[in-house]
């Protein structure tokens, strides 16, 4: 299935599902911090980002082949400059949008795999789907629509492309 779509240039259905996930997420993802908060304060929440970052490194590091030592070196500093990203938002929430891009972008340009060509075609996929998320949160009543999100969410897919760039799979 998977190099069928590579093939055809289209995406997979898992990443129409991150998508989608993304977007549909804008609907309760307030109310799920709001409530988790309480119970696990600010320092528990960071805790929880950082770990869903790592998470996210983690199993995309695990999809690839042998890792050479310079796809090492790239590894390790696109890790850096995702740290170092998250490490300057100063709104926890804005950092989902780093983690849950960086998946999408990497999940994006694996589909569209064609050089340049899919360099582009991906960042096509994360600039819409990060258009359409705000979008959406913009007609909820308690959300609204924010124009920097979008520039975290072009941070989170470059990550991602850089990661699979650096790492191919398997």
């Amino acid at each position: 299935m998977l190099t069928q779509c590579r093939k055809n240039n289209v995406l997979s259905r898992t990443t129409i599902l991150i998508a989608a996930g993304i977007i549909i997420s804008a609907a309760f993802a307030r109310q799920l911090m709001e409530l988790l908060k309480p119970f696990i304060g600010r320092e528990g929440f960071i805790f929880l980002v950082w770990f869903s970052f790592a998470f996210c490194m983690f199993f995309l590091l695990r999809r690839a082949t042998k890792v050479s030592l310079p796809a090492l070196a790239a590894l390790s500093f696109i890790l850096f400059a995702g740290i170092s990203v998250l490490q300057r938002i100063n709104i926890i929430e804005e950092r989902i949008h780093v983690v849950e891009y960086e998946l999408l972008g990497y999940f994006a340009y694996r589909d569209l795999r064609q050089g340049i060509k899919g360099i582009c075609y991906a960042a096509l996929v994360v600039f819409l789907v990060g258009i359409a998320d705000e979008l959406f949160q913009g007609l909820l009543p308690y959300r609204y629509f924010d124009a920097r999100d979008i520039f975290f969410n072009g941070l989170g897919g470059i990550l991602g492309v850089s990661m699979c760039l650096a790492a191919p799979e398997k």
